[in-house]
């Protein structure tokens, strides 16, 4: 690979994948913009990428780039992200080995609440918000429950798009026809 598409693939990619993130949360309607596409997205490459230290480091660079437009203090994403990756290569690895719809969607979900919770208790030790905000309020509740269902929505379609897409989805695994055959 030359160096223009090392340089495109390792600086541009996250530049723009970052701000897809942003304005898909800007723009899209209440409660669509909850999804996280990128972590959806990501979370489909641990499944197919046969080495994870690529991964790794776009994951680090998107979260850091996240982290430069974000209102809390710098490293939360990063470290949210980072942490709860780990754990999803973990389980990709030693629980759910099969790359499956089922696999996609729970790994997405485990991991969007692993990120949450993380996310939550770094703000919480760092004292930038309060327990009652999150407790207290319904709304925000809300919002992470509609985060995480909403993101692994996302990762099956990213999942099938890319099934599709590659040709790998073989259909005589569903048909009841082809069962007896």
């Amino acid at each position: 690979m030359s160096w223009y598409h090392k340089f495109l693939i390792w600086i541009i990619a996250p530049i723009i994948l970052a701000t897809l993130q942003i304005i898909w949360r800007w723009y899209w309607p209440e409660p669509i913009n909850h999804a996280q596409i990128i972590f959806a997205g990501l979370t489909i490459w641990l499944l197919y990428s046969p080495t994870k230290t690529n991964l790794f480091w776009m994951i680090f660079l998107i979260y850091w780039l996240l982290d430069l437009v974000s209102a809390l203090p710098f490293g939360i994403n990063t470290i949210s992200a980072f942490l709860s990756f780990l754990l999803l290569y973990r389980l990709s690895t030693r629980v759910f080995t099969g790359h499956s719809i089922s696999t996609a969607f729970l790994l997405t979900a485990i991991g969007s609440v692993a990120f949450r919770i993380i996310y939550l208790l770094t703000a919480l030790l760092w004292g930038f918000i309060d327990l009652t905000q999150i407790v207290g309020q319904n709304s925000s509740l809300m919002s992470i429950i509609w985060e995480i269902t909403l993101t692994a929505i996302v990762a099956v379609i990213i999942f099938l798009a890319s099934v599709f897409g590659t040709r790998r989805f073989n259909p005589r695994y569903i048909l009841v026809d082809n069962i007896n055959k």
